[in-house]
């Protein structure tokens, strides 16, 4: 009877690693590779549209993509954004936020990718009668963009197609 009991009780978890040789990981073959990055091309072709989820700004050389295009490429991969606060300093009718966006598998609930944005309140539009907090919240919403637009271009390996923003090609002028 003990025995049984025994047999039955699961070991504790540990908190040790295993040490495995670097040659039981197997990489991926160069097929799978190739057929995978041809999905997503035809997947970018027949899905985005230009205008609505990329555009072309200035002298970039690729189109940027934008929060709508964001979007389809998280929704075809089952994901969801997470985001959150990573860094914020708001001081002096100043604030500056740094956000971290978490490409969610929406079954799985794992993190397929991620991503950083960051923005401040000098950089939003709306004249001078908007108040402090109303540039606080615009100055998260554009970190939360950024971030979404950069966990997007990791998730699908896009970047062959777009960059981030108008100014990474154009000498890092917007």
């Amino acid at each position: 009877m003990t025995d049984e009991t025994t047999a039955a009780t699961p070991e504790p978890p540990t908190t040790e690693r295993a040490v495995v040789p670097w040659q039981s990981f197997a990489l991926i073959n160069r097929e799978a590779v190739e057929k995978g990055m041809e999905e997503m091309r035809t997947f970018v072709k027949k899905t985005l549209k230009p205008g609505v989820h990329f555009g072309k700004h200035g002298a970039a050389k690729k189109p940027s993509l934008e929060k709508p295009g964001a979007e389809v490429i998280f929704k075809g991969f089952l994901c969801r954004p997470r985001f959150s606060i990573i860094s914020e300093k708001v001081e002096d009718g100043y604030a500056y936020y740094l956000v971290k966006c978490e490409a969610v598998h929406m079954a799985l609930g794992v993190v397929f990718a991620d991503g950083l944005g960051a923005s401040d309140t000098n950089r939003q539009a709306g004249g001078g009668g908007q108040t402090f907090a109303w540039k606080c919240n615009a100055a998260v919403k554009m970190a939360q963009k950024s971030a979404m637009i950069a966990a997007a271009l990791t998730l699908g390996c896009v970047s062959e197609f777009f960059t981030q923003d108008m100014g990474d090609e154009a000498g890092g002028k917007q």
